[in-house]
This record gives structure tokens, sequence and C-alpha cells, in this order.
């Protein structure tokens, strides 16, 4: 996966959590700053259920775990939402502020509310908004426009060949950010081709098939954890 990375050359003071709305240019939908899941209108709600269609990583409950439990002290939550000419929720990039205070000029830093244990992450798009390049230049202008600036804006982690990372890329270049996209990290997989699990594991080198059946009979022996196969639905 490709990451974007964009950051600015502004000096930064502290930072403020007070929510605001921005206009851009022409037809680039309203945003807003919501800085709590209770804040947050039914309508943009609904961008949790079409995202989680398509990954468990897009979920609310995967984000306010997140949230609650992956998040340094000082961090806090920014939702960036946009709205259309129509005042419909097209949009949402889910994101939180970092400060690290471990240098004497500490980075102001805006990521994506993710952390090592999210494999997926992209903005939250309605699917009746169409078009998303407007959507997402008018959240990063958004993003661009807040005082004090930030000294670094990190999206991750994004599918580099996907349309929204492009768009994302290109919305942040637009409001004048410097970006560098980089290589974060892969998914590995081992196509079965219709093999069942004691047909894989024939094909494993014997030092790992006993290993693994070591480990296995030492680990049931403890009684400290146990192994269920679910086949059909709870």
């Amino acid at each position: 996966m490709s990451l974007p990375l964009a950051t600015t050359s502004d000096e930064r003071a502290k930072a403020g959590s007070a929510d605001f709305t921005v206009r851009g240019a022409g037809a680039f939908p309203q945003v807003r700053v919501y800085s709590d899941w209770g804040e947050l209108p039914e309508s943009f709600l609904n961008l949790f259920e079409e995202a989680g269609r398509q990954s468990i990583f897009l979920t609310l409950p995967w984000f306010q775990n997140l949230a609650q439990t992956g998040m340094g002290h000082s961090d806090r939550v920014r939702i960036y939402c946009t709205r259309d000419v129509k005042g419909a929720s097209s949009g949402m990039l889910l994101m939180h502020s970092s400060r690290e205070s471990k240098s004497f000029f500490p980075l102001r830093k805006l990521e994506a509310l993710a952390n090592y244990y999210s494999c997926f992450y992209a903005p939250h798009l309605a699917v009746s908004a169409g078009e998303s390049g407007g959507i997402l230049q008018a959240l990063a202008l958004a993003i661009a426009k807040e005082k004090p600036h930030w000294d670094a804006v990190e999206v991750k982690p994004m599918d580099g060949d996907s349309r929204d990372f492009r768009e994302l890329v290109r919305a942040f270049k637009v409001a004048g950010f410097v970006v560098q996209t980089y290589f974060s990290f892969g998914n590995w997989y081992l196509p079965v081709n219709g093999r069942s699990f004691a047909e894989y594991s024939e094909t494993l080198p014997s030092m790992l098939k006993n290993t693994l059946s070591r480990k296995r009979k030492k680990l049931e022996k403890s009684g400290r954890a146990k192994m269920d196969l679910q086949l059909e639905a709870a």
C-alpha cells in the first residue's frame, strides 16, 4: 500500500479543537469539523453503514474502539464532514490530532484515525455523491485553512491502486501541500487452490509440521486456551 504524507512549512502554534465551517470556491461542498461522536448528525452516521460494506476497518464500532483505546493521552478526534450544495451528507475524513512533545519544537500532526491494527483506511464517501474529486478537494482545503496550520498530515493505510488514493493525493496538492507517497506494508496471502487444511499441511516442511504439533499439544495441555472452528452463522 502506498500512503500520502502531506506537509507544509508554516510555523505552528498551539492548536484548538473548536468546530468550524469553511466553504471552498465554486461548487465545493460545505465542510465542518466535529470532535465528538455524539455531535455527528444521523445522516453522517449512515455513511459508516455504506463504508462498512467495503471493510470492517471503516465501521463505526471500529473507529470508536480505536479512539477509546488506541490513541495517545493528548490526541483528539477530528471528523471532517462535507455536505453538498443541497445540504446532503456527502463525505467524511476521520482523523486525529497528535503532538510529539519529545523535541524542543513539538511536531503538530494530523493523522488518519488508524494504528498498526488497521489493515485499511479510506475516506467515507456517500454512494449517491458520485464524483469524489470535489468532496476530497473540499476536505483538503478545509485542513489547509485551519489555524494554526499543521506541520504534517498523514493518511494511512490506503490502497495505493484505488481511485480515492489518487484523488486524495491530487486534492492535497491542489490545496497547497507538498505530498509524498510511500510504501508502508503489504497484506500477504497464500492461494489454497481448493485444498483442505489437511492437504495444505502435508506440503509443509517436516520441521515446521513437528513444531506445530508440539506447540499444539503444549497449548492443549496448559488448559489456557481452546480453538473452535465456526462453520455456520451463530
